[in-house]
């Protein structure tokens, strides 16, 4: 009976995608090592797949090579003290973590992509720094993201904003945008953006501090927020938003099919304008509720506050759905 030994076709792939790695990582600044580490996993599933395709000759005896599993795990060990050693070191050489950032340097980076104006979703994803989003009649992405660091000098500042990079993801008619920081650290930095978008596009933002404005865009808004003030016109076809501190002001529109918010501390407040309006449905546990229309009304008990009705033009049909912690609600014309 023949002896296949399994592992090797796959330390071969791995060999192959390292060097690819080095090259890159090399000629465009990419961290080859990061890569390898976070999606080792897939040598896992490249050494089953080789496997199972190997016990398909039923006359063989299968078995793995001791010296490719070994070979393999060498690779990864190492590529995972490139990630312990280089990264700190590269920190340390641009100021991250440093106690005394005192010093701060602002970098502005273009962006100017080809988007899909009729069915185009954008994504942003940021961790600290505001967002205005304005719609227009235009069938691209482009405005400016300015990274702000801060370090011990402004030449460490310097050196760590041109180390985030800005990420460009497409999947099918979603791109997505986010800041990256190119060493891993306590990096003091944020990423504000500032971006014409076309308006029919739908908006998907996930940050975690800074002030979010959108004004102009037609399409679906969905907000995720820890701390920031979240202010929307009424053009939206439907607003999802979730805060936890942070006020929200929102401008109903004629074309608001949903709206929906859910914050534990922060204020809403929500615009009735002419021929708007629809049904409102608020639930809070301490929070304090407000409106002049006769058509909301308002029930207090111990631990739970509420209020249900319509609000505005009776031809309006937005439904809207509003939940507090101890954030105060107010509805106005």
């Amino acid at each position: 009976m023949k002896t296949i030994k399994v592992g090797k076709v796959t330390l071969g792939i791995i060999l192959i995608v390292l060097g690819f790695g080095i090259y890159f990582g090399q000629t465009r600044g990419y961290q080859w090592f990061d890569i390898i580490v976070k999606y080792w996993p897939l040598a896992l599933i490249g050494l089953g797949v080789e496997f199972v395709i190997a016990s398909r000759d039923y006359e063989a005896k299968v078995s793995l090579s001791k010296a490719s599993v070994l070979l393999m795990a060498l690779v990864l060990l190492i590529a995972y003290g490139c990630v312990l050693v280089v990264n700190p070191l590269a920190a340390i050489n641009i100021g991250l973590g440093m106690p005394n950032a005192k010093e701060s340097y602002t970098l502005a980076v273009d962006i100017d992509e080809i988007f899909d104006s009729g069915r185009g979703r954008l994504e942003l994803s940021n961790v600290s720094g505001d967002i205005r989003l304005q719609g227009s009649d235009t069938t691209r992405v482009s405005g400016k993201v300015n990274i702000t660091a801060r370090a011990a000098t402004v030449e460490q500042a310097r050196r760590l904003a041109e180390s985030i990079r800005v990420d460009k993801h497409r999947l099918i008619n979603t791109l997505r945008l986010t800041p990256r920081p190119k060493y891993k650290g306590n990096q003091q930095y944020g990423a504000s953006f500032d971006l014409s978008i076309p308006n029919s596009a739908s908006v998907e933002i996930g940050t975690v501090s800074g002030d979010v404005r959108i004004d102009g865009v037609e399409g679906a808004v969905a907000v995720d927020s820890i701390s920031g003030d979240v202010e929307l016109d009424g053009l939206p076809a439907s607003v999802r938003i979730k805060t936890v501190s942070g006020s929200i002001e929102v401008s109903l529109g004629t074309g608001m099919g949903h709206l929906s918010i859910e914050t534990v501390s922060g204020s809403v407040g929500i615009q009735a304008p002419p021929q708007t309006g629809g049904t409102v449905k608020v639930e809070t546990v301490s929070g304090k509720i407000s409106a002049k229309d006769p058509g909301v009304s308002i029930a207090e008990k111990p631990g739970h506050k509420s209020a249900s009705g319509t609000i505005g033009s009776e031809d309006a049909n937005t439904k809207i759905d509003i939940e507090t912690v101890s954030g105060t609600v107010k509805f106005s014309d």
